[in-house]
């Protein structure tokens, strides 16, 4: 008999039900790849009824069986372990790089666990995680990469994966190079450190990348310190779609810490989202679709010219909502052909708002709040703007620029229409002329204000990013 787990399974195969000796017992698939067992054409039971629980600890004697009582001293070996449905519990510790060994299956994917979160440290001197394999989760796990020079986490072919609450750090190259994977979710995730280059030479390491990955949600994330940029779709112009990066905060500035060849106080950080579109676009004839919303950008500045917190670039549809952009040198750096609207957003402390490149056309504007520290609010560069749209827009100074002047809905605003525009809260005081002076606005983005307040409060909506209210936040 083989090898055996927790409860008596063998390794790698699904538990097995009691069940009476002459009953006629035969094992299906169905098309998600479940598994059901049949005994006498009666009893049914998806392998995630089936799912069994594998133990790790670093500090294990070896031989062990994986039981909670025996358990065993790699996650490797949890790995080659597990199937549909099993959960790996990781106690404590720094554990040797790893490999996806089998596919899980839906709603019973293999499930990687760090008891408690971010307890257990994949240590590698580059890959510490290769993934090809689909359906499974590893939640709270360290990946650190050593700044050996690869990727620390690469994922290919590895569909329906999700990261949650994990860390990824200290790569040579890009922290989480996600290849051709599709509906991939990092939720909680600290995605930092991702350096490469030599002396006096910076190399291209981004946080998230991938060259064809359909439906990437980034969600409640850090991603910050890359020489890259946090997140970049596709550096080799493969096609990919619909990118979703909600709730984060993406930042970058000077290494504390010596990474690889760079010493601590090099500057780095290109760009917070850098889009790239090749010949097939989304890989069915459309543009590849970008949404990001609620997410804080900064200290994208003096490293590389006209660097921008977003450079939404090529064919691409992008939606930017409730978005604060400050201490960068641009906050969009918008370039045609780009279909862009930004909404609800908030900038300040910038040497440039917006910079409009190559005729960009149809773009739009809406409740943007534009705030003190700002050198130039529209930069038109390589062609003249067409089509653009600015409405329901707030500058803080004396009058409103030129670009955004044509539209009544455009206000300039004193210090005092805000709670405190030196400390840059650029919520409207009371007593704003900004109060109900906006004209409703037909996309769905308008509907509700930078902290998701409903519009119009009053009888109007506000002009800008927020809309004024009395009720507690």
């Amino acid at each position: 008999m083989g090898e055996t787990g927790s409860g008596g399974r063998p390794i790698g195969y699904p538990l097995i039900v009691d069940r009476p000796r002459h009953a006629r017992t035969r094992f299906h698939r169905n098309s998600q790849g479940l598994l059901f067992v049949v005994a006498g054409g009666v009893l049914m039971l998806p392998a995630a009824a089936l799912a069994a629980d594998w133990y790790v600890d670093a500090g294990a004697a070896p031989g062990g069986d994986g039981s909670a009582g025996a358990p065993f001293s790699q996650v490797q070996d949890g790995l080659d372990a597990a199937g549909p449905g099993d959960v790996v519990h990781v106690a404590p510790g720094t554990y040797d790089p790893i490999v996806s060994v089998r596919d899980g299956a839906m709603g019973a994917p293999v499930t990687v666990r760090a008891e408690p979160a971010r307890g257990a440290i994949v240590q590698a001197s580059g890959r510490a995680a290769d993934l090809s394999h689909t359906f499974h989760v590893f939640d709270g796990l360290v990946f650190d990469g050593g700044y050996g020079g690869q990727d620390a986490v690469r994922a290919d072919g590895a569909d329906d994966l999700t990261l949650r609450d994990v860390e990824i750090r200290r790569a040579g190259a890009d922290c989480l190079d996600l290849r051709t994977t599709d509906r991939v979710t990092l939720d909680g995730a600290e995605i930092h450190h991702c350096v490469a280059g030599s002396p006096g030479q910076i190399s291209d390491a981004h946080g998230v990348t991938g060259d064809s990955v359909r439906g990437l949600s980034i969600q409640s994330t850090q991603i910050y310190l890359v020489s890259g940029d946090a997140v970049q779709l596709s550096p080799s112009r493969q096609a990919w779609d619909d990118l979703r990066i909600e709730g984060c905060e993406l930042w970058s500035g000077d290494l504390d810490e010596d990474a690889g060849a760079l010493p601590a106080g090099t500057r780095i950080g290109e760009n917070a989202l850098d889009t790239k579109v090749g010949p097939d676009g989304d890989g069915a004839g459309g543009r590849p679709s970008v949404l990001v919303r609620d997410v804080v950008a900064f200290g994208w500045r003096d490293f590389i010219a006209n660097q921008g917190a977003f450079n939404v670039k090529e064919e691409v549809d992008a939606t930017l909502d409730r978005v604060t952009v400050y201490d960068s040198e641009i906050a969009f750096r918008l370039r045609a052909p780009a279909n862009v609207q930004v909404s609800n957003a908030v900038v300040h402390s910038l040497d440039k708002a917006f910079r409009l490149e190559d005729g960009l056309t149809g773009a739009a504007l809406l409740h943007v709040t534009v705030g003190g520290d700002v050198g130039t609010t529209f930069q038109e560069a390589g062609g003249s703007v067409q089509d653009l749209t600015v409405r329901n827009a707030l500058f803080l100074g004396d009058a409103v620029p030129d670009l955004a002047a044509g539209d009544p809905s455009n206000l300039a605003a004193d210090p005092g229409s805000f709670v405190d525009a030196a400390a840059h809260d650029y919520h409207l005081d009371p007593g704003a002329p900004a109060r109900d002076a906006g004209v409703a606005l037909a996309a769905p983005e308008a509907a509700a204000d930078r902290d998701g307040v409903a519009r119009p409060v009053g009888v109007a909506p506000d002009v800008g990013a927020y809309e004024w209210t009395d009720a507690p936040p």
